[in-house]
Protein backbone atom coordinates (compact mmCIF):
# COMPACT_ATOMS: atom_id res chain seq x y z
CA UNK A 1 0.00 0.00 0.00
CA UNK A 2 2.92 2.37 0.65
CA UNK A 3 3.96 2.10 -3.00
CA UNK A 4 0.41 2.82 -4.21
CA UNK A 5 0.11 5.95 -2.07
CA UNK A 6 3.59 7.07 -3.16
CA UNK A 7 2.62 6.64 -6.82
CA UNK A 8 -0.53 8.72 -6.37
CA UNK A 9 1.45 11.52 -4.73
CA UNK A 10 4.24 11.49 -7.31
CA UNK A 11 1.68 11.44 -10.13
CA UNK A 12 0.83 15.02 -9.15
CA UNK A 13 4.27 16.05 -10.44
CA UNK A 14 4.55 13.87 -13.57
CA UNK A 15 3.42 14.87 -17.04
CA UNK A 16 0.30 13.02 -18.16
CA UNK A 17 2.24 11.07 -20.81
CA UNK A 18 4.56 9.84 -18.03
CA UNK A 19 1.74 8.52 -15.87
CA UNK A 20 0.84 11.82 -14.28
CA UNK A 21 -2.52 12.91 -12.99
CA UNK A 22 -4.62 14.35 -15.82
CA UNK A 23 -6.77 16.50 -13.51
CA UNK A 24 -4.07 17.89 -11.21
CA UNK A 25 -0.52 18.65 -12.26
CA UNK A 26 2.09 20.72 -10.45
CA UNK A 27 5.68 21.60 -11.20
CA UNK A 28 7.75 20.36 -8.29
CA UNK A 29 10.22 23.22 -8.52
CA UNK A 30 7.38 25.78 -8.43
CA UNK A 31 5.51 24.72 -5.29
CA UNK A 32 6.06 25.58 -1.65
CA UNK A 33 6.99 22.21 -0.11
CA UNK A 34 6.06 23.34 3.40
CA UNK A 35 2.59 24.19 2.13
CA UNK A 36 2.42 20.94 0.16
CA UNK A 37 3.21 18.77 3.18
CA UNK A 38 0.87 20.80 5.40
CA UNK A 39 -1.93 20.41 2.86
CA UNK A 40 -1.18 16.68 2.60
CA UNK A 41 -1.72 16.27 6.37
CA UNK A 42 -4.94 18.28 6.18
CA UNK A 43 -6.18 16.14 3.26
CA UNK A 44 -5.36 12.96 5.19
CA UNK A 45 -7.28 14.31 8.19
CA UNK A 46 -10.31 15.05 6.00
CA UNK A 47 -10.14 11.49 4.64
CA UNK A 48 -9.75 10.09 8.17
CA UNK A 49 -12.83 12.01 9.32
CA UNK A 50 -14.84 10.80 6.34
CA UNK A 51 -14.05 7.10 6.77
CA UNK A 52 -14.17 7.01 10.58
CA UNK A 53 -16.98 9.53 11.08
CA UNK A 54 -14.87 10.99 13.91
CA UNK A 55 -13.90 14.62 14.12
CA UNK A 56 -10.28 15.51 14.88
CA UNK A 57 -8.47 18.80 14.84
CA UNK A 58 -5.35 18.88 12.70
CA UNK A 59 -3.22 18.80 15.86
CA UNK A 60 -5.15 15.80 17.22
CA UNK A 61 -4.71 14.09 13.87
CA UNK A 62 -0.94 14.67 13.83
CA UNK A 63 -0.81 13.15 17.33
CA UNK A 64 -2.62 10.10 15.94
CA UNK A 65 -0.12 9.92 13.06
CA UNK A 66 2.80 10.10 15.50
CA UNK A 67 1.28 7.28 17.56
CA UNK A 68 0.81 5.17 14.44
CA UNK A 69 4.39 5.62 13.24
CA UNK A 70 5.75 4.72 16.69
CA UNK A 71 3.57 1.61 16.67
CA UNK A 72 4.83 0.77 13.17
CA UNK A 73 8.47 1.18 14.22
CA UNK A 74 7.99 -0.99 17.30
CA UNK A 75 6.29 -3.72 15.27
CA UNK A 76 8.88 -3.54 12.49
CA UNK A 77 12.02 -3.16 14.58
CA UNK A 78 14.25 -4.76 11.95
CA UNK A 79 13.08 -2.32 9.26
CA UNK A 80 13.57 0.71 11.51
CA UNK A 81 17.17 -0.28 12.27
CA UNK A 82 18.03 -0.18 8.56
CA UNK A 83 16.80 3.39 8.13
Amino acid sequence: MIAAIYEVITSLFKDEENGGNSDYHYELDEIDLTGFFTNTVIALNLFYQEVTEQEATHVEFTHLLNSLIIQFLMENEEESEVE
